[in-house]
């Protein structure tokens, strides 16, 4: 039996402490990647660290329902190291490969929805705007945004 990931970005609404879902990941099943982020599976390179304290409905799920396991939370420079580590292990065991198999949010990204929860086919609410006028111009997006994940079996 497989493991699924369950993978999005959260962002920190400008103005507030409330963090919302906005972009679902990669979830595709890849364990490299699984094992690369959670220090599951013979690539560690992060150990798994649970999901942050923060008040972010969606991420509640992932807390709260005993499905998931290994749950963590990058931020989008442990994101680019993860990429970096996924591109080194494919490229030594030959396999093509994608730089950056999870994609990265710019600032200037547009923003079409947030959600209230990590199923991407249920409740949001429509926001049109870019990813740098959710968090605020004054904040940065280093600081504003983090990739939070979990896995099932």
């Amino acid at each position: 039996m497989g493991a699924d990931i369950h993978s999005f970005y959260i962002a920190k609404c400008r103005g507030t402490e409330k963090w919302f879902a906005f972009e679902p990941g990669n979830d595709d099943r890849v364990y490299a990647w699984f094992g690369i982020i959670a220090g599951v599976r013979g690539e560690p390179h992060f150990d798994a660290k649970g999901l942050p304290e923060i008040d972010c409905e969606a991420i509640k799920p992932l807390v709260e329902d005993r499905y998931y396991h290994s749950a963590t939370h990058l931020t989008l420079e442990e994101v680019r190291e993860a990429n970096r580590e996924k591109a080194r292990h494919d490229n030594a065991r030959g396999y093509g490969t994608d730089e950056y198999y999870q994609r990265i949010p710019e600032p200037d990204d547009i923003m079409e929805r947030i959600y209230a929860t990590a199923e991407y086919n249920s409740s949001f609410t429509p926001w049109a705007g870019t990813l740098q006028q959710f968090i605020g111009k004054e904040n940065s997006i280093e600081d504003c945004v983090m990739y939070v994940c979990a896995f099932d079996s």
